[in-house]
């Protein structure tokens, strides 16, 4: 009884391992293309407007994401943490692209690696590591000129228990060459009393980003961007050279 019990379940998977590597023509029919899609990505040193994300114990950080896409609209939530484990990221957001202008809201979350009481539903004053920003980018298709503004509208943005509404204005251009490889300048500036700045009183540049983008090409018409970048914080006297790589599935 057992030898059949064991014979039949056998004869079973097969058929069902069977059936699944040659799906039937109707269950191809019923298929529907995926709009979920994975990222990975890499970078050798994770500056971001111009900030330094680690300032000691510096290490390469590696992003997961996982967005849903579909038309003009875009939702994900993207993961980073550094190779050494001194660094963790949490991002939550929403965009919409109609043409050429973008908008988009963006939760980020820093935990604490450090305790077990980091709570990632705190949003309370003194308690959250969250910020909450509204972005909106324009990038007109015919000239390579784009104009980002993005403000921190809630969480730990705060100048004298006041929301400070931190905002950063980035300015870009490009050039491409063959195979889409881009040669580009952004230049980003924020207003006074923002954290970009440490909360003074001035409005100044934070970031100068000239980059290089080479596009490898793999089989499957896979597309695999290789970037490096040279940064520089003017007023912050920093400069940085950062390598990145990005694979989407």
């Amino acid at each position: 009884m057992t030898k059949k019990l064991i014979l039949s379940v056998a004869t079973l998977f097969v058929a069902l391992v069977a059936n699944a590597a040659e799906p039937s023509d109707t269950l191809v029919d019923n298929r529907r293309p995926s709009h979920f899609h994975v990222g990975l990505e890499l970078h050798t040193k994770y500056v971001w407007r111009g900030q330094e994300m680690m300032v000691s114990e510096s290490a390469p950080v590696l992003f997961t994401e996982l967005y849903y896409q579909y038309k003009g609209w875009r939702a994900y939530t993207k993961g980073g943490y550094a190779t050494n484990g001194k660094f963790g990221q949490l991002n939550l957001g929403a965009d919409y692209t109609y043409k050429w202008v973008s908008v988009g809201l963006t939760d980020y979350y820093f935990p604490d690696l450090t305790s077990a009481e980091d709570d990632y539903t705190k949003f309370c004053y003194g308690e959250a590591r969250h910020l909450l920003e509204a972005s909106l980018r324009v990038a007109p298709k015919k000239i390579p000129v784009s104009l980002m503004v993005a403000t921190m509208i809630a969480g730990e943005d705060k100048y004298e228990d006041d929301q400070a509404y931190s905002t950063y204005a980035e300015i870009g251009a490009w050039y491409d060459f063959l195979d889409a490889n881009r040669l580009s300048l952004n230049m980003g500036f924020c207003t006074k009393r923002s954290f970009y700045n440490d909360y003074e009183d001035f409005v100044n540049n934070v970031n100068i980003d000239l980059k290089y983008t080479y596009n490898l090409h793999l089989s499957g018409n896979r597309i695999v961007p290789l970037s490096a970048s040279y940064l520089l914080n003017p007023i912050r006297d920093k400069a940085f050279v950062n390598f990145s790589m990005r694979f989407d599935f």
